[in-house]
């Protein structure tokens, strides 16, 4: 069951909530809905290079999950 806290991110055009003690996240359509057919644990991601490149891409990622937390 999805958390009824979903956060949307509008710098990376991603959704991210807490589902079953996971982090997930799914792309956000034009709409500003959340494409949930394309949810994907964050432990799953296999592109890092965002965070490889810019340090700073990983602490907003975390500021994102701890937000998350707050509401969880």
């Amino acid at each position: 069951m999805i958390d009824k806290y979903i956060y949307r991110d509008d710098k990376t055009g991603t959704a991210y909530w807490i589902e079953d003690n996971q982090f997930m996240s799914a792309p956000l359509l034009v709409s500003g809905e959340v494409d949930h057919d394309m949810k994907l644990a964050i432990g799953n991601w296999e592109n890092m290079e965002p965070f490889a490149e810019d340090y700073s891409n990983f602490q907003h990622l975390i500021l994102i999950l701890e937000k998350l937390l707050e509401r969880h």
